[in-house]
């Protein structure tokens, strides 16, 4: 989620540090499976102090997918489940998410785990 944040680095630079960081846990464990878990939704504040989705999201989704593909991972697409960029207010009303608009409640939590098991768990 924090990557969505960070304005300077460009595209090119982070895929290498995804691509990197997937390396070196395959090094560590090269019989593993991995899955790349995308960032949740975290709005930012437009001028009139409105929550809109972050620019940067939907690159950063689709970085981790390429390396993820790149290195034989699955990718989980947090901000899909949540409903598209945009979508954590919604969550937040449901009390799936905290009022800061960037965590989760023990509620949420148990929502995505549920999702993220139905994803990896065949059956």
């Amino acid at each position: 989620t924090n990557e969505t944040g960070f304005r300077g680095r460009s595209r090119a630079v982070y895929h290498r540090e995804v691509s990197e960081a997937v390396r070196r846990a395959r090094a560590m464990c090269p019989d593993a499976s991995c899955v790349i878990v995308g960032p949740s939704d975290w709005p930012e504040r437009g001028p009139g102090g409105e929550r809109r989705a972050r620019a940067r999201t939907v690159q950063v989704i689709e970085v981790q997918r390429e390396v993820a593909r790149e290195h034989g991972c699955g990718h989980f697409d947090l901000v899909a489940l949540q409903g598209g960029p945009g979508s954590m207010p919604r969550w937040v009303r449901a009390g799936l998410a905290l009022p800061d608009h960037v965590h989760f409640s023990d509620r949420g939590h148990r929502a995505i785990a549920r999702e993220l098991e139905r994803a990896l768990v065949p059956g």
